[in-house]
């Protein structure tokens, strides 16, 4: 993590989720603003359903441009798409459902392909959008807009869990990863640091008291928490968030 760091620490879940809709809100219209589209990648887990929720109802909805808006995902288990377990399908179910996005701007990593096949179809479709969108993708610094994270009770974030090969990745975007035993749907696909830093804003949510030690760790020296913790290992180019709900 970056000298862009900021970490909030929330008691209530509730206002938590809500600075964090007023925040990816603000950040999406910012950029369509900008360059006339937006990016998004969005985060599993259960902690950001009530953010999804929130940004597809009332005044986020109405507010953020969602036809213009491009969304993508972080990681995703490889299980059917209308699998309890899918990120996907928590994304679709929360937000995407219920707000005018356009089905060409929604791009969820192809479970369906196989384990190591959906890994590199989401490279490819990745590097095409940014072809599309007239950017040099290996040379730019920012590539998402927004890009959101959980932190794992281990100190993972999107599915690159300590230790794991995918972490020293210099090249490719896309890995098919195994989570370690004992956690869920073992065969997952995941972003790498190498595009996941590529990122204008980073916000991770944050829930659970067995988080705690890691977001304090963090805060104190990032260095060292690099050494244990891939989620201290992202970056952002103009702000790095940590929502901590304690």
């Amino acid at each position: 993590m970056n000298a862009h760091l900021t970490i909030r620490r929330f008691s209530d879940s509730e206002v938590m989720s809500r600075e964090a809709a007023r925040y990816v809100a603000d950040v999406l219209v910012s950029a369509v603003q900008r360059q006339g589209y937006a990016t998004l990648v969005f985060s599993g887990g259960s902690t950001p359903r009530r953010l999804y929720e929130l940004l597809a109802a009332g005044q986020y909805a109405a507010a953020v441009p969602w036809p213009v808006v491009c969304v993508f995902w972080g990681d995703e288990r490889c299980v059917p798409s209308e699998h309890s377990e899918s990120n996907y399908k928590m994304a679709f179910d929360a937000l995407l459902s219920n707000v005018p996005v356009l089905q060409g701007n929604i791009h969820r990593i192809q479970t369906e392909l196989g384990w190591q096949e959906s890994a590199r179809a989401y490279e490819d479709e990745l590097r095409a959008f940014w072809e599309n969108h007239g950017k040099d993708a290996d040379c730019e610094a920012e590539l998402f807009d927004m890009v959101l994270l959980g932190i794992g009770a281990d100190g993972h974030t999107a599915s690159l869990f300590p230790g794991s090969p995918s972490l020293d990745e210099d090249d490719c975007w896309v890995a098919a990863v195994e989570a370690p035993i004992g956690i869920g749907s073992r065969k997952r696909i995941t972003l790498t640091l190498p595009l996941l830093n590529k990122a204008r804003h980073v916000l991770f949510l944050v829930g659970g008291e067995d988080k705690k030690n890691i977001v304090d760790t963090i805060e104190k020296d990032g260095d060292v928490a690099a050494e244990h913790y891939p989620a201290a290992r992202i970056h952002a180019s103009e702000r790095l968030m940590v929502f901590v709900n304690e």
